[in-house]
């Protein structure tokens, strides 16, 4: 992974924890006297014990800012330790992702089972129908009449999710924060929200491991009879014992350009424009010399194991299939 795309996956993070840390803020102010998504009457939302529910949402945030900023440094790692490797940042990468996401939605989650207990215990309930505290603007123009607010607090479980089986909406404006949100009570509003966690897990899920498998799957060559087999995930490849015209060790491999493969650091698989040698393909760990160089009569190929009594011993087989 170039330094370049190292950057910008950074920038991506910090983008993303900013506007979710910026998310949770949002929660605090009191919009329509919902505060970390409960419905306070107005002369209780500065009552101290309130406030001090505040205090503690406000210092979660930012133990989970804390953590996350720290949760760089692994990845930093990674590009220091395994820059050979991009597979361990994407996937490193997508599970800091997820982490922001379940910890901000537990941090809500948490005040606002702290603050409903706190309404409850102390009998400010409204009235479910509506009262006269302040005015709000209709979410969808059904059931909501103008100048009332609504405790609809049991319809917002968790002050994130909206589940209203009563409500044909499937989509409706989020009570913490701006955007939307899914009407879970809704059939089809389940539907959407299943499918498209599914889609993502197994996007990822699926992306992750692809990447994995690419930078950690091992070529190797079989040699049966006079049929010699370079095997690999996606550029394999086969040839015949009076194909080969020379087979020689060198010590290294000025690669110019690639047309089609994998080249990191640490490995270089597929079509590759070698200086001196021209088109051919490589199967190799860079830095890890001495490579076989098999000349082919219309291409070459450069290949080599990690371990350098491996690669000797394949060259001596190779050498001996030599017409």
């Amino acid at each position: 992974m170039s330094n370049i795309v190292f950057i910008v996956f950074l920038l991506v993070q910090l983008a993303f924890l900013i506007s979710i840390l910026a998310s949770l803020k949002a929660a605090l102010d009191p919009c329509n006297n919902s505060v970390l998504g409960v419905t306070l009457p107005k002369d209780k939302i500065n009552y101290n014990s309130v406030q001090q529910i505040e205090f503690l949402y406000n210092k979660n945030i930012n133990s989970l800012a804390v953590v996350s900023t720290l949760l760089f440094v692994p990845e930093l790692l990674f590009k220091i330790d395994f820059q050979g490797y991009p597979s361990l940042i994407i996937t490193y990468f997508f599970i800091w992702i997820a982490f922001i996401l379940v910890a901000s939605r537990r941090v809500i989650y948490s005040a606002n089972k702290k603050l409903k207990a706190l309404k409850h215990n102390n009998n400010w309930e409204l009235d479910k129908t509506f009262n006269n505290l302040d005015s709000i603007e209709e979410r969808n123009g059904k059931g909501k009449v103008k100048n009332f607010s609504y405790d609809e607090d049991d319809l917002w479980p968790n002050g994130l999710d909206y589940y209203n089986p009563s409500d044909d909406s499937i989509i409706v404006p989020k009570r913490v924060g701006n955007g939307k949100t899914l009407n879970l009570g809704n059939k089809a509003g389940r539907a959407i929200g299943l499918t498209s966690l599914a889609l993502a897990i197994l996007s990822v899920g699926g992306l992750s491991l692809f990447f994995l498998i690419t930078d950690f799957y091992t070529p190797s060559i079989n040699i049966e009879g006079d049929k010699i087999e370079v095997s690999d995930l996606a550029y394999s490849t086969v040839f015949k014992s009076n194909d080969i015209k020379d087979v020689e060790l060198i010590d290294d491999v000025p690669i110019e350009s690639k047309i089609d493969g994998a080249l990191t650091s640490s490995y270089a698989r597929g079509e590759f424009n070698v200086n001196s040698y021209g088109t051919g393909k490589l199967y190799i760990y860079k830095k890890k010399s001495p490579y076989i160089l098999i000349k082919l009569k219309d291409s070459y190929i450069i290949y080599n194991e990690s371990d350098t009594i491996k690669t000797n011993s394949i060259y001596d087989k190779l050498k001996a299939q030599v017409k």
